[in-house]
């Protein structure tokens, strides 16, 4: 994958894992939702990662909007995972909270 295609798909998959992982509140999907927020976060690390790799020998060869999409989606990545975990397990106590009340 291109540094350009990295940099854009580390960016958005972060900002989406972070979109969703707020509805872990749902008894079954928010877990669901929760853990695939998780492996989004994870992705825009890699990709993130990658990008950065490629773009630290040359920073002046690749434009400035790619290098801070890159950036971005990279810390987007690692708060994901925060987030993402902690929301992944408070999504897991409502789910038994909810199964055994009814």
């Amino acid at each position: 994958m291109s540094i350009k295609n990295s940099a854009r798909f580390s960016f958005f998959s972060g900002l989406i894992s972070l979109i969703l992982c707020w509805y872990f509140w749902y008894p079954v999907w928010g877990s669901v939702l929760s853990f695939l927020c998780l492996l989004l976060s994870v992705a825009a690390v890699v990709f993130g990662r990658n990008a950065l790799k490629h773009i630290r020998p040359q920073p002046n060869l690749i434009p400035r909007p790619q290098r801070r999409n890159a950036k971005f989606g990279y810390v987007l990545g690692l708060i994901g995972i925060f987030i993402a975990t902690i929301c992944f397990i408070f999504s897991l106590l409502f789910t038994f909270y909810y199964h055994f009340l009814i």
